[in-house]
Parts: C-alpha cells; structure tokens; sequence
C-alpha cells in the first residue's frame, strides 16, 4: 500500500489517497480526489510495472521508467502511450485485502 491508508482498505479513503489491492492476480489502484473515486488496473502500459500512488502530485507513477497516470487512468506522461484499464470500484467485499499477500 503507498500513499493511502496502511489498511489497504479501499472503501473508506480520505480526499487525496490511493491504494493498490489485489482482486485475484490483478492489481487494482483506488483513488478518491474530491467527490470522485475512482479504480484502474495498476500496472503500467510500458512496461507492465506495479503503480503506486503519489499523494503529492495525485497520480499513479510508474518506478520503472516514471509513466504517470491521473486518478482515473488518463496517462500524464510517458514513456506509457496508454491510458490505463478502469475497472469497477471495489467494495467491501476487498476491503482489507492483502496488496502483500502473493495468494
């Protein structure tokens, strides 16, 4: 989890964070900015690196190569040439997911 709370709870994030869960083997990011939130695949279109979620600037960053991508997915800045993969909210039901756990 980076840049949200250390829970890994996505329901109930705070104006400004973002967490990373896993759902399956995917890796999903939520992110709340303002009244919005929103969930996209984590995983970056270059390279296929794991997001994390930057509280300073409100992004998704990629540490590979420094793809960037706004909450909802629309990429920033490359060397990603595509927006990211939205998918649904979560809900409770992956709230306390493990992003640690590799099961």
């Amino acid at each position: 989890v980076t840049g949200g709370p250390s829970s890994g709870d996505p329901t109930h994030l705070e104006d400004g964070q973002g967490v990373v869960i896993r759902r399956g083997a995917d890796r999903i990011g939520v992110a709340r900015v303002g009244a919005r939130r929103a969930a996209v695949r984590a995983v970056c279109t270059h390279l296929k690196g794991v997001l994390a979620w930057n509280d300073a600037e409100g992004s998704w960053d990629c540490p590979l190569h420094g793809s960037r991508f706004a909450s909802g997915g629309e990429m920033l800045q490359g060397p990603a040439c595509r927006d990211l993969t939205p998918c649904d909210v979560p809900t409770a039901d992956v709230a306390g997911s493990d992003p640690s756990d590799p099961t």
